[in-house]
């Protein structure tokens, strides 16, 4: 995880206002994609742990299968 120091650059006399908002947007890139880059680390880091501890089923014809009936829960009317 990487941190970043935001910072509002203080305009001098020399510099213009668009070199101000230039260097903004350059900032604000950087951030994004930071923000990008640990929210894909943490996709990722999660993915592995649920690979770890999870066992795929395969059920072929004829496995017999428990089937929950959502509708007792939320007081629906329906037929399974």
């Amino acid at each position: 995880m990487m941190l970043l120091k935001c910072y509002v650059p203080v305009m001098d006399d020399e510099q213009s206002v668009d070199k101000v908002v230039e260097q903004l947007l350059v900032n604000r890139q950087q951030v994004f994609r930071t923000i990008n880059d640990n929210i894909k680390a943490a996709q990722h880091t999660q993915k592995q742990q649920y690979d770890k501890r999870h066992v795929p089923e395969e059920l072929k014809v004829g496995t017999e299968v428990l089937v929950e009936n959502t509708a007792q829960k939320t007081k629906k009317r329906w037929k399974i």
